[in-house]
């Protein structure tokens, strides 16, 4: 087992992973908050508190309950899994499966794009660099790690066109910090192997 590497992952993931378990406690601590409302059909929810209710305040959402435990098991869940392949994949010495935690982690950022995108998106990389370091990628991991990076290059530069319209308004730092950390990704995909350039 390659300790270093797995610790390396460790500390790489643990953001992420702690963003992803926080939003899980809190959707779920919801499902047990009698005053939190489900599905209650619109985007917003007032009640009224009746003396001796035990809801100073009432709150709900739009959300059916099993909608909320299919977002927490594509989002936040899928998340814990790309984070779980990356740590194994490092500490294992398995470059494909280092790279496939890469992929799974690079895919949530999407629907996290204005929020953690940009954390998902760097630890996507970080773990591209992590299997890298394992060996000169070959095979599935090989092909995979680059369509990975032309995936990202091509949303870097479409994102640099949409920074320079955005400066000074909200988000746009965000926006640059995606776009940096796609063009990383990138580039620990396609970077030159040294290992393989002098073997060859």
């Amino acid at each position: 087992m390659r300790v270093g590497a797995m610790v390396v992952a460790v500390m790489v993931s643990l953001p992420l992973g702690l963003v992803s378990i926080g939003a899980v406690a809190s959707t779920a601590g919801q499902f047990f908050d009698p005053c939190f409302q489900w599905g209650n059909g619109g985007n917003s929810f007032s009640g009224t508190i009746r003396p001796g209710d035990p809801c100073r305040a009432q709150s709900g959402t739009s959300e059916t309950k099993t909608q909320a435990v299919v977002r927490m098991l594509i989002v936040p869940g899928g998340i814990l899994i790309g984070l779980a392949l990356g740590i194994i994949g490092a500490g294992r010495g398995w470059a494909g499966l280092a790279v496939g935690g890469a992929v799974v982690v690079f895919l949530e950022s999407v629907p996290l794009m204005f929020s953690f995108g940009p954390l998902a998106v760097l630890t996507s990389g970080a773990f591209l660099l992590l299997a890298r370091n394992l060996g000169p990628l070959r095979g599935a991991a090989r092909v995979t790690a680059r369509v990975l990076g032309v995936v990202s290059a091509s949303m870097g530069l479409n994102a640099l066109r949409l920074v320079a319209p955005m400066v000074n308004e909200p988000g746009w730092i965000m926006l640059l910090l995606q776009t940096a950390f796609l063009f990383f990704v990138a580039g620990a995909a396609w970077w030159p192997d040294v290992r393989r350039v002098a073997a060859g």
